[in-house]
């Protein structure tokens, strides 16, 4: 039987990668649900950055059940991990408060804020990403860095885009407060010329955050649907698969794959302002390590933030 995990972590590989190739700037997402998130972290070596997403799905309870998954990666031995929070899932500043010590007790220092999924609520403090932004800064806990979301093809649920733009010019500002300061995170593109072309707008227009760009694993047909699904929303999906350049048939052959290699590639090879690669695997670590080689070849060509 295949153990993936004694075979990454005894310096062997898959496709010859070992525990020393994957280099500080690629992150693993993963999602918190239970059992493939154990059978995920598992097959990582201990010392890769790892992202624990939060979900409002049936099977989580949105937050708590994210900080729960870093403590246990934190008791697996994992040392740099990164959390999701997302502001409209959280109940209250004592609730916040619970989450970020528990975090911070984990070894955690570093954050990425999001709106999130949930419905708003007016009855709870933290209606966007900014509110919880500043909220987190001002606690009393040592968080060394914070991630935003950038979207190069505009976010699910609008077009505006210069909105958009306003909204990371307000989060640079709050940088400086963070020693590790604030860095966006993008969500997932199938074209390398459209995560250019934003790049270049979004320097145009003062941001000078750095830049981590999301890739989709190398995950199966029905969880790639599925990320469409989570990503736009199950009544925008087709929208979002167009504003995101990726049509059906990529995703049942699998041809979505190659598109992120070579959008990394020509990253690289365009001299993008980009400082690394997060990588949404779904929990199919396990094929994203086999078939992903050449993101972290290409990674090693970028400055590690």
């Amino acid at each position: 039987m295949y153990n993936g995990a004694s075979m990454i972590r005894n310096n062997s590989s898959i496709s010859g990668l070992g525990v020393r190739d994957i280099p500080a700037n690629v992150t693993y997402e993963l999602l918190p649900y239970y059992k493939s998130f154990h059978q995920a972290i598992d097959l990582l070596p201990k010392n890769t950055s790892v992202a624990i997403s939060t979900s409002t799905n049936k099977k989580t309870n949105g937050p708590d059940t994210t900080i729960e998954r870093v403590e246990e990666a934190a008791r697996k031995g994992l040392t740099n991990i990164v959390v999701h929070l997302a502001a409209r899932s959280i109940k209250g500043k004592k609730h916040l408060d619970e989450l970020l010590k528990r975090a911070v007790d984990a070894s955690v220092k570093e954050f990425l804020v999001i709106g999130g999924d949930a419905p708003y609520n007016r009855c709870l403090p933290y209606p966007d990403s900014i509110s919880l932004l500043k909220a987190i800064i001002d606690s009393d806990q040592p968080i060394f860095r914070i991630g935003v979301a950038g979207y190069p093809s505009g976010h699910p649920s609008s077009n505006v885009d210069e909105r958009l733009i306003n909204d990371l010019l307000k989060k640079q500002k709050l940088s400086c407060k963070l020693s590790g300061g604030i860095y966006i995170e993008t969500q997932f593109d199938f074209s390398d010329s459209a995560i250019l072309d934003w790049v270049k707008v979004i320097r145009g227009k003062g941001v000078e955050l750095p830049i981590k760009v999301g890739l989709l694993g190398a995950v199966s047909y029905q969880k790639a649907l599925n990320a469409m699904v989570l990503a736009g929303g199950a009544l925008n999906t087709v929208d979002f698969m167009r504003k995101t350049h990726i049509r059906v048939e990529d995703l049942m052959t699998g041809r979505y794959r190659t598109k992120m290699i070579k959008i990394a590639q020509a990253l690289v090879a365009a001299n993008a302002d980009i400082e690394g690669f997060t990588i949404y695997t779904l929990n199919d670590v396990e094929k994203t390590l086999d078939r992903y080689g050449e993101v972290l070849t290409v990674a090693r060509q970028l400055k590690v933030g």
